[in-house]
């Protein structure tokens, strides 16, 4: 092999590599771009870091809103809901903003909610605090 001509082998996994001879400059540059990319990746984490952070602070908010659309649908259902069906549970679809199942025990609002489709209820006990309980009904 000459100076600056690519040297070819084969590596212990049968795949067949170039090795370049490079001069002091190319390894320099190459030097140079890696410091670059190593720079560029950092800056990527970083950003990666906040949009996660951005991320909670999201789920958050909308847990927060989920709480307060299911407590409007509650309030506004709540006289016949506290006198025919105190104790029991309602299945809440947040957004048709409707109550999909009514049951005496939480089991039986689930299975009654599963009969409407997959999709994501509330689970709210009627009567007492509200119990949020996101649940992928399916």
């Amino acid at each position: 092999m000459t100076d600056g001509e690519p040297e070819i082998f084969t590596g212990v996994n049968g795949m067949t590599y170039i090795k370049s001879v490079r001069n002091e400059d190319e390894i320099e540059i190459l030097k140079r771009q890696n410091e670059s990319l190593s720079m560029l990746v950092g800056g990527v984490l970083k950003r990666v870091d906040k949009l996660e952070s951005e991320l909670a602070e999201l789920q958050t908010v909308k847990k927060d809103l989920n709480k307060m659309k299911l407590d409007a649908i509650y309030q506004k259902n709540k006289t016949e809901l506290e006198g025919k069906h105190y104790g029991g549970y309602i299945a809440v679809d947040l957004d048709e903003e409707k109550i999909i199942a009514i049951a005496s025990t939480r089991v039986d609002v689930i299975e009654n909610a599963k009969r409407k489709g997959d999709k994501e209820y509330f689970i709210r006990k009627v009567g007492k605090l509200p119990t949020l309980r996101p649940r992928k009904i399916k």
